[in-house]
């Protein structure tokens, strides 16, 4: 089954629900070519679809409890503090690791979470959170190279960098444009065994622009505003790029399209740390955060030594102030914490959206339930799962009113959502074939499977063989 090379495309965000209709209407003909002539299907994130776990869990094939990530930002040692989560929070290795074990060479290309850059037997240009090119290149030798020949790269565009969408749009097409050229050059260049390049601009437009999306089964959102074609405008952009990758494949390599996680929209922002205060789960010292964008300026708030629970993070993860655990914890293991965990269970389940009356919160998982691992222990005690995840939880303006509820900001009208994409096309991949569901731990073994390489014994995903001939 060995084959001579793996293409991997990560389009972050990318979701069947817009990709399968513009498909079927023509409007999308590289995915529809990869329908017709390769294997896809649904590609379940992580709980939660987080940017961090689920690409740690796509690189390493393993789950969260495994690799150590579990959000954008990582505790201090000894604080409640926050720093951002980098590469080197990942505590296992990486398929590049176990490929260049056998003597193959990978090319990895701002995919998020791989500052700072790691030495391969490769190449490695950083992704999301790199601070500049040349912290982000691995040899230090290619940084000139790149710069010399793509001195417009970037490595990211935010929507909320801008005050207005027509440049933040104008910037992102760019961006999108420069990294496809510089991924052309470094593949047929340097021609690595597995190449990876990560396109975000899906998952930057349905951020910002989801809501005044015309959709393709539910149709206008808003049918007198202008951006209403910007995200079909940036899947047929990444469609593009598809048919350039599709012209240019050999019979000997494999295509693997795939995203970290779908998308829907975004219905309010849910300030959970107001909730455990309303509850009094959580006690504070003044009722004011003056700097809501600090990392730790709202933990400075939280009275400690009568506080049995706080939240930090954008998808519901509650941490019990665990005696022994958290460096001023006050609830002590066994009784005391089970009747805190279920008294937060109970109170949660009841927590309704004041506009419509309906409850919120769809399923509370306690860690052990989705992880395990030597990093078990690091994972929230509690993973609150809102409904369909049309609700996000805000971090640090959690002292600055007293709603549980607010509409989303200007730039945030999509969410993640559980169900990303996965696309496989070459030689021994079946035709025309659609699969049911995958996980995203399974395409790293399924990977080395195609090179073949060994599958390390303590990896959790399958390999993914209904797709094979």
């Amino acid at each position: 089954m060995t084959i001579k090379r793996v293409f991997v495309l990560g389009v972050d965000g990318a979701t069947l629900d817009l990709i399968e209709p513009w498909s079927k209407q023509g409007k999308l003909p590289n995915f529809h070519r990869l329908m017709r002539d390769g294997s896809f299907g649904t590609c379940l994130s992580t709980i939660h679809p987080l940017t961090p776990q689920a690409w740690a869990s796509f690189l390493t094939g393993k789950n969260p409890g495994k690799h150590g990530l579990y959000d954008f930002g990582v505790r201090k040692e000894g604080a409640y503090e926050l720093r951002l989560t980098t590469s080197r929070d990942r505590k296992c290795p990486a398929i590049w690791n176990y490929l260049n074990e056998y003597g193959l060479k990978a090319g990895i290309v701002n995919v998020p979470l791989t500052y700072p850059p790691e030495p391969l037997n490769g190449f490695m240009v950083s992704g999301m959170h790199t601070p500049t090119l040349k912290e982000g290149v691995f040899p230090e030798a290619l940084f000139e190279e790149i710069s010399n020949k793509f001195p417009d790269y970037k490595i990211d565009v935010m929507s909320h960098w801008f005050n207005d969408y027509d440049i933040f749009l104008e910037k992102l097409k760019r961006m999108t444009e420069v990294r496809m050229k510089l991924a052309d050059y470094l593949y047929f260049k340097y021609r690595p065994d597995l190449f990876c390049i990560v396109l975000v601009a899906v998952d930057r437009v349905q951020h910002a622009l989801w809501g005044q999306m015309d959709h393709p089964t539910e149709g206008y959102r808003k049918k007198d505003w202008k951006y209403s074609q910007s995200v079909f405008e940036t899947y047929l952009q990444v469609d593009g790029y598809l048919g350039r990758i599709l012209d240019t494949l050999d019979d000997e390599t494999v295509l693997i399209v795939m995203s970290d996680h779908g998308f829907g929209s975004l219905k309010k922002d849910v300030y959970l740390n107001r909730f455990l205060i309303k509850k009094g789960f959580m006690k504070i010292k003044q009722r004011k955060c003056r700097k809501p964008f600090d990392m730790g300026a709202p933990f400075a708030n939280i009275d400690w030594s009568r506080t049995k629970a706080y939240s930090h993070g954008l998808f519901g993860n509650i941490f019990v102030n665990l005696k022994g655990r958290e460096p001023q914890g006050i609830v002590c293991e066994g009784n005391d914490y089970e009747k805190v965990v279920n008294s937060l269970v109970d109170h949660l389940h009841g927590l309704k959206d004041p506009d419509e009356g309906k409850k919120v919160v769809s399923n509370i998982y306690r860690r052990q339930a989705l992880y395990h691992g030597p990093f078990l222990r690091e994972a929230p005690d509690l993973l609150v799962v809102m409904r369909n995840y049309e609700y996000i939880t805000r971090g640090g303006y959690e002292f600055v009113g007293e709603s549980l509820f607010s509409p989303p900001g200007i730039n945030h009208s999509g969410n993640h959502r559980m169900n990303g994409i996965s696309f496989f096309f070459g030689p021994r991949i079946k035709k025309g074939f659609r699969f049911s569901e995958i996980q995203i731990t399974d395409l790293m073994p399924t990977i080395l499977t195609l090179m073949g390489v060994p599958i390390p014994g303590d990896v959790d995903g399958r390999i993914v063989e209904e797709i094979f001939e």
